[in-house]
């Protein structure tokens, strides 16, 4: 019985001793410290405006004309006056869809310019001849149905010299646009296609109805 006791408190020292070996510092076990990271740099960011009109600005004032002039700042489904400039020296004028007693719709023809001088020359126009005088919609004294288009090619065309004086950004009605005045009156740059809001094409013999 004495060397029963005996045993069991050696195995009870030994089991003690084995626990206080399992209980390691975990700085002993190489446990890493906590990692600390790095603040990340910000970013510079830009605010953007998606409100305003996308501007590709030319590399001379030439280039700023090529594209479609309307005189006014908005366009809708009723068009006013409207240049078109093309980059290969021709143009089309297109008079206010407004002004429905009009006898003529479009002028085309070439056009240059330097030294703040624009030069547009005539060489055709097409024109409404005959016709019924009606009630206008708009603001016109009558308006005319069923005129004949005529397409009229100049005999001797004819020359028209503006002074453009400035040709600027629009900072209040519409910001961004390209604005400038011609023979008095101010036309904004809407788009760079000469080609958009163009009328229907007609041709010589067409029935006209404003």
């Amino acid at each position: 019985m004495r060397y029963i006791h005996a045993l069991l408190v050696i195995l009870l020292t030994l089991i003690l001793s084995s626990c206080n070996n399992a209980a390691i510092n975990p700085e002993e076990k190489g446990v890493p410290e906590e990692q600390t990271q790095e603040p990340v740099e910000e970013q510079d960011t830009q605010s953007i405006n998606i409100g305003e009109p996308e501007i590709n600005v030319p590399a001379n004032e030439k280039d700023i004309l090529i594209g479609t002039w309307h005189d006014w700042p908005v366009i809708g489904s009723v068009d006013g006056e409207r240049y078109h400039f093309y980059e290969d020296g021709t143009y089309i004028f297109e008079y206010s869809q407004y002004d429905e007693a009009k006898r003529i719709l479009s002028e085309t023809g070439t056009w240059s310019f330097a030294n703040n001088i624009l030069t547009l020359i005539m060489s055709s126009k097409i024109t409404i001849e005959g016709g019924e005088q009606v009630e206008a919609f708009f603001d016109s004294e009558y308006a005319i149905k069923d005129g004949t288009i005529k397409v009229v090619e100049m005999v001797s065309p004819e020359t028209s010299v503006y002074t453009l004086d400035d040709i600027l950004q629009d900072t209040e009605n519409s910001p961004g646009f390209w604005t400038v005045d011609i023979n008095g009156i101010s036309y904004w740059k809407l788009t760079d296609d000469p080609n958009l809001y163009l009328n229907k094409p007609v041709e010589d013999g067409d029935n006209y109805s404003a």
